[in-house]
């Protein structure tokens, strides 16, 4: 049997403790050493697919907007268009609606989804969204619930 001693490290058992470096306590939080400012790192790109598909995939999922259940081979539900000046973000939206409900209210929640999901993910500004209503389809319920 060995004892438990053996196994550690000789000069750590022979040095005095008071000749030991002991970090000094800090007060506050921790911080970094200082890095290089952000304009010396470099740039994020974020292109104009990865806006679209934001935006699209923010209307698609409001409540009002026709994307559950899509097909393969069906026309697509929700059609973004991305137009960016520097940070600022200007979207249009082609969008079936489902029907009956009010449309004004429906898009009013897809702008706001839009606006709110671009700006989260991307840190960009809209400057500006809009819904053109391209069909209103009746909502299907499943036969089997």
């Amino acid at each position: 049997m060995i004892p438990a001693e053996q196994g550690r490290n000789p000069a750590a058992q022979t040095q005095d403790p008071a000749e030991q470096d002991h970090e000094p306590e800090r007060q506050g939080p921790i911080s970094a050493a200082p890095g290089p400012l952000a304009a010396e790192r470099g740039r994020l790109q974020i292109s104009g697919l990865v806006l679209r598909k934001i935006a699209e995939h923010a209307a698609g999922r409001s409540p009002g907007a026709v994307a559950a259940g899509q097909r393969r081979g069906k026309p697509p539900n929700v059609v973004a268009r991305i137009r960016t000046d520097g940070q600022d973000v200007d979207v249009d939206l082609d969008v079936a609606l489902v029907y009956p409900q009010s449309v004004r209210e429906t898009a009013r929640r897809l702008r706001a989804a839009v606006v709110d999901d671009i700006d989260r993910l991307t840190g960009r500004r809209v400057r500006r969204v809009a819904v053109t209503v391209v069909a209103l389809r009746p909502l299907v319920q499943p036969r089997v619930q």
